[in-house]
């Protein structure tokens, strides 16, 4: 691992343990047990740093979705296989999640002109927008759309993480249906 890895890793560490308000260089510099010096190497500031960091994790995150994907495949079953992978990414790395997410709200306050894709969500947006051709799909903005099916499954992963209720497949295939006819036409 290089010393730039381990400053991602312990900055991710800090900011699941502390909220990412409170981290600082400092802190960072500490966990990582690297000098300043290492750190100005790799990012200019804490804000490249993170910005840096959400790339790099929204890209593994998207690598694992849309492997195996197929885009010859109808729209069903491309929706279920992105909806899938979204579902198993968020369970197996929630903290990279929810710093996904605390990161993207302040990003498009701060910098709304720099609105992050992947293939993940490229993906995505394509399926929704062919089923919407197809007449299978609301009839709305692809971001609305996708909002209301990316909200579901993180709206039910924060409770079973919260230890509300068990998962199993049966419940994730119960769950992904209703994604799918939360947005049928």
């Amino acid at each position: 691992m290089s010393k730039k890895d381990d400053i991602f890793d312990a900055t991710l560490a800090l900011i699941i343990e502390h909220g990412m308000q409170s981290v600082t260089l400092s802190k960072i510099l500490e966990r990582a047990g690297v000098g300043s010096g290492t750190l100005y190497n790799y990012f200019s500031s804490k804000d490249e740093l993170l910005y840096e960091l959400f790339q790099q994790i929204m890209q593994r995150m998207s690598d694992e979705i849309i492997a195996g994907y197929d885009n010859n495949a109808d729209v069903r079953l491309r929706f279920n296989h992105l909806l899938s992978g979204y579902f198993d990414y968020i369970i197996q790395n929630y903290d990279e999640n929810n710093f996904v997410s605390q990161y993207s709200h302040l990003l498009h306050k701060i910098k709304p002109e720099d609105c992050y894709t992947n293939d993940f969500t490229t993906a995505l947006g394509e399926t929704l927008e062919a089923g919407k051709e197809q007449k299978i799909i609301l009839d709305m903005e692809v971001p609305i759309l996708i909002q209301i099916v990316t909200g579901i499954l993180i709206s039910v992963i924060n409770g079973y993480k919260s230890n509300k209720y068990e998962m199993d497949d049966q419940k994730k295939k119960n769950i992904l249906n209703i994604c799918w006819n939360s947005v049928r036409a």
